[in-house]
């Protein structure tokens, strides 16, 4: 597997992967129109980027994270095709990222996950995440999010 951010060359591709598993992704998320961010504003953000996970010339996964917000860095998001699930991919993928935002300068990062995916829950905690705070209610079907953060010791 070989990894690679996100360009104007590659972002088609993304976008049919992203277009495959969004219900996956998507299905538990409040929407705010206001808040909504563009595959188009990570191609031109200084601090939003998406690392790609690519086999055999196919996008299989990826990673949303921002080096830079509120001065922390954060992990917006990762996921992978079915078939690539359960198998150390999104470990190995969320590590090149937690070493691209300390790289960044980043002595804290946060990421956040609905209370129901035990999946992120456990990745976050293999990466040395800590779990600090939950919002109740805050997902569309009424479950709560949990927001984690990595503190560098």
């Amino acid at each position: 597997m070989r990894y690679e951010k996100l360009n104007p060359k590659n972002i088609s591709d993304f976008k049919k992967f992203f277009n495959a598993v969004k219900k996956d992704f998507l299905q538990f998320r409040k929407f705010d129109p206001h808040r909504k961010k563009t595959f188009e504003d990570y191609l031109t953000s200084k601090n939003l980027n998406i690392l790609l996970a690519i086999e055999k010339n196919k996008v299989v996964g990826y990673s949303a994270y921002d080096t830079n917000y509120k001065g922390k860095g954060k992990l917006i998001g990762i996921g992978f095709l079915r078939k690539h699930r359960g198998k150390g991919n999104g470990l190995k993928l969320a590590k090149k990222v937690m070493t691209i935002l300390k790289r960044a300068g980043n002595k804290e990062i946060v990421t956040r996950t609905w209370e129901s995916n035990s999946s992120s829950q456990r990745l976050f905690k293999q990466l040395g995440f800590k779990k600090y705070k939950t919002i109740k209610n805050d997902r569309a079907n009424g479950e709560s999010t949990f927001l984690f953060r990595w503190r560098k010791e």
